[in-house]
Order: C-alpha cells, then structure tokens, then sequence
C-alpha cells in the first residue's frame, strides 16, 4: 500500500495526469486527491526553486560551441500565444493535465520573477483540478 502511495506522489510530481490516473486506479477518492495534491504541490516546488539549477546544469553540459539560430516550432509558437493572452493564470491552470508540472513551471518562471507566486498559482491548480477529478470519482 505505502509503495503505492509513494508511486503516486511521485508521477503526481513530474506528469500529474499519471498520478491522478494511477491513484483512480488504486486507492479512494479521498486518499488520491491529498496523494496527488501532495505530490503536484512538491513537484512545482521542486521544479521552481530548482528549475534554475537544472537550467545550468544542463546549459553547461550540452551546449553547442556553435551558436545555433532559434527555431520557431508549433510547440514554441503555441506557448508565447499562451503567454500573451493568459498568462501566468493560463500556465498554472493547464500544467497539470496537459503540458506536465516541470513544463509549466519552467515556462512561468522564464516570464514571472517571483517564484512564490508561480508556487501559489501552480498549487491552487492542482487542488482545483484534484476537486474536480477526485469529486466525480466520489460521486460515481
């Protein structure tokens, strides 16, 4: 059971559309909503305050000694558009279910300095979209 638990906190934390799917699957309603609420919480945590770090890490480590021209892909495009027209609001509420909680913290972070409020945001989402999800399993 515990190591469901643990399971649960952890795919809640990098893709939180696993989380939620693994803990429908295997534990009440009640018990998956704090699981993956806990685990989407420590994942925007993580990924904010150490999302800086991992963006070094990996700047240091593989980049190219060419400087290479950036490239606009669909994907890139669709993120600024989101940017423009939501915001900070728009990323936090879409992270969880469609575009994973370390894209959405990455993404805040490269427009929005005050990591807290990406922290707040992020978390009053994954309580939202837990309510939500969590409720229908309750109800059916």
């Amino acid at each position: 059971m515990n190591g469901t638990w643990v399971t649960i906190v952890l795919l809640s934390a990098v893709k939180y559309a696993l989380g939620v799917g693994t803990a429908l699957a295997s534990v009440d309603a009640i018990t998956g909503f704090f699981l993956t609420s806990l685990g989407g919480i420590l994942g925007a945590i993580v990924f904010v305050f150490g999302g800086g770090f991992l963006e070094l890490w990996v700047f240091r480590h593989f980049r190219s000694k060419t400087k290479i021209k950036k490239i606009f892909t669909k994907k890139n495009r669709i993120l600024v558009q989101m940017r423009k027209r939501g915001g900070l609001i728009l990323i936090a509420f879409i992270s969880p279910l469609f575009i994973s909680i370390p894209v959405g913290s990455l993404v805040a972070a490269s427009f929005i300095k005050n990591k807290l409020k990406i922290v707040i945001y992020l978390s009053i989402s994954v309580l939202i979209w837990g309510v939500f999800i969590f409720m229908i399993k309750h109800h059916i």
